[in-house]
């Protein structure tokens, strides 16, 4: 008699939370807070995985339909205390390209990218990433704590460009101004 042997997990380096943000009317980000939800919090790559094959592709994603990946408890708000005063650092896709498929692999190789930090010394600026549908293009973010100067953007810029492929000019830095609910 065989005995199965159990594959053995990968703990994450730190818990991450998948949340959902969906809205039947794009001017809803009044309701912020309401559209959104929790979807599971992460320790293993495996659990990360096995919930990431459930969810759609970023070019699958309905529009106004956003993923959020983000570390330990941090909601994707711009209220929450580890994003005050934060930005982030975005990248826009238009859906045409590819069928979808760059969109899709931008997305894979971010996710990845935050989970096995591999945004070198500035991961610990990196709270979360995030994947946004609007009906003519994908959005792709990475959301960075608040930090002084313009080299740890510019270092996140260029790791993430080199991960996914593209000019490191076509990522923007976009910062919070409001001091109000997120409303991305």
């Amino acid at each position: 008699m065989k005995h199965k042997q159990k594959s053995k997990s990968y703990k994450l380096k730190e818990a991450w939370t998948m949340w959902i943000w969906k809205s039947d009317v794009a001017a809803s980000y009044i309701n912020w807070e309401q559209n959104l939800t929790k979807l599971e919090k992460l320790q293993t790559a495996e659990d990360f995985w096995e919930l990431y094959r459930k969810l759609p592709k970023a070019s699958e994603l309905p529009v106004n339909e956003q993923l959020f990946l983000f570390k330990r408890s941090i909601v994707p708000i711009w209220n929450d205390p580890e994003n005050l005063d934060g930005s982030r650092i975005t990248l826009k896709v238009e859906r045409q390209v590819d069928n979808g498929q760059q969109s899709d692999s931008c997305w894979h190789e971010l996710v990845a990218a935050a989970l096995d930090g591999r945004f070198g010394w500035c991961d610990t600026y990196v709270n979360g990433v995030s994947v946004s549908s609007y009906l003519s293009w994908i959005k792709l973010s990475i959301w960075v704590r608040a930090c002084e100067g313009v080299a740890i953007h510019w270092m996140i810029r260029l790791a993430a460009s080199r991960l996914l492929g593209c000019n490191i000019d076509d990522m923007m830095v976009l910062k919070d101004t409001s001091k109000k609910s997120c409303k991305w």
